[in-house]
């Protein structure tokens, strides 16, 4: 919780600045890791009683059990006799075995990965407050500033949890950005240190190598050499040329000398060691054809009287090319004033605004169009399994690995039957197998995801209106 609220509250802060700086949950996976075995090492001791759980429950080994009954069965006269600072020792005593339960492990490890994941991504309902009591300059109270956050999140996860049959159990829709924290799970829990492709180095010493590289790389253009970061070079030659700035500058222009040495320019719009190649293809050839072919056309053709703003900016601007005061086409009410707005002036954007406005639109609308054409007959496939489960056609249980034995209380249930023939090339409709694995535990009831939606798309309808 310590790492999900420190987080988000950073990334917040720092998102309505400008240079912005973003904390990954990558830094919580690293920086709990230490916290965790020092915990560990504070408040555990060599003679504590051992703990056992059984089928997810928590007792106490028998040796204990046999210390607790012969110390209920001692002399009352002893009992007594005891001090009050004994009275309190014990007191601490329990105290310090109830904070001490367990051990730091892989599966805590990853509930705060998980947690700071989810929680280091700020609410974009946030930008609404800020462009009313900013922008619109419009007094908010804290009441409908959480119920707006809350309703806006929540309503997210209630999606999330309807969608899961058809959005987390396919094992098609894992992203292969998330084997990089498997991976570290690994590297910082277990020992094992098997030889892949001829590499004997072992992880922890391939991690600190790798982690004082990142952190030289890191040092030298941000901070000695900030020029490696925006390397524009050709601009150097021309520096009062408006021209060249714009095409080939990285912080006005459209950058069409795109070479950088700063790894956080690299991976700003996400890690090209984790993205798959097709993925970022995708985002550079829109990057190519929308921003640097059809944006300089329409800016040097004067389209939309882009040629009077900056071909790169994010401001919307008035008749004298000035930013937009929208406080002066507004009523005293926030409404919009028809008149004021005549007299004042129409609303004039750079070239690259209408661009990605207008592709956002489109990207929306292809959405659409796009899942129904490639992943079409793979959700009808999985929404007719969904329906067999609901109906109890198909039970579900849990189905353990081939060769692994059934855990105890399972003898004899059998699994699904797979949904696809395992010569199928399209793998979005197959289970994944974390998936298989964690059946064993008990699924949270679609009511509950039904009763969230409901309520807080009430809530989010009273907070609007």
């Amino acid at each position: 919780m310590l790492f999900a609220i420190m987080g988000s509250a950073t990334n917040l802060f720092f998102s309505l600045r400008y240079p912005s700086v973003s904390i990954t949950p990558v830094i919580a996976l690293l920086l709990v890791h230490p916290l965790g075995l020092l915990w560990d090492r504070l408040l555990k001791r060599p003679g504590d009683p051992a703990v056992i759980y059984i089928e997810g429950y928590r007792s106490l080994s028998p040796s204990s059990e046999d210390t607790t009954l012969d110390s209920d069965s001692a002399d009352d006269s002893q009992r007594s006799s005891s001090s009050t600072l004994d009275g309190n020792e014990s007191r601490r005593h329990r105290l310090r075995l109830w904070l001490a339960q367990g051990r730091w492990n892989e599966k805590e490890h990853s509930c705060v990965y998980i947690a700071s994941n989810v929680a280091f991504g700020f609410a974009f309902a946030t930008d609404v407050i800020v462009e009313q009591t900013h922008f619109y300059n419009q007094p908010v109270t804290i009441t409908y500033q959480v119920l707006l956050i809350l309703s806006t999140q929540i309503l997210g996860y209630a999606f999330a949890g309807l969608s899961r049959r058809f959005l987390v159990r396919p094992g098609g829709m894992i992203w292969p950005g998330t084997l990089m924290p498997a991976a570290m799970f690994t590297t910082l829990h277990k020992e094992e240190n098997s030889i892949a492709n001829g590499w004997t180095i072992s992880r922890w010493k391939f991690f600190f190598v790798v982690w004082l590289s990142a952190f030289a790389f890191y040092f030298l253009p941000g901070l000695l050499m900030p020029a490696l970061s925006y390397f524009s070079v050709i601009t150097w030659f021309w520096p009062n040329n408006v021209i060249v700035a714009n095409l080939f500058g990285v912080s006005s222009g459209l950058g069409l000398f795109p070479v950088t040495f700063d790894w956080a320019q690299i991976a700003y719009i996400g890690s090209p060691l984790t993205t798959p190649f097709w993925a970022a293809m995708n985002v550079v050839g829109g990057l190519v054809v929308v921003m640097w072919i059809i944006a300089p056309i329409c800016y040097y053709n004067n389209v939309f009287y882009s040629a009077y703003m900056p071909i790169l900016s994010s401001a919307v601007f008035d008749n004298t090319g000035k930013v937009y005061d929208v406080s002066r086409i507004l009523t005293p009410d926030f409404l919009f004033d028809r008149a004021a707005y005549e007299n004042y002036s129409r609303v004039f954007m750079p070239i690259t605004y209408i661009l990605s406005y207008g592709l956002q639109f489109a990207a929306l609308a292809s959405l659409l169009t796009h899942t129904a054409c490639w992943h079409g007959r793979d959700i009808v496939r999985q929404w007719r399994n969904s329906l067999e489960e609901v109906r109890g056609q198909a039970k579900i249980g849990y189905e353990a690995l081939p060769g692994a034995p059934l855990p105890r209380g399972r003898r004899g249930m059998r699994g699904r039957r797979a949904s696809m023939d395992p010569g199928v090339e399209d793998t979005l409709n197959q289970e994944d197998v974390h998936n298989r694995l964690m059946r064993r535990y008990n699924d949270a009831p679609m009511w509950w995801y039904l009763a969230t939606f409901v309520s807080m798309t009430a809530i989010g309808i009273f907070v609007v209106e």
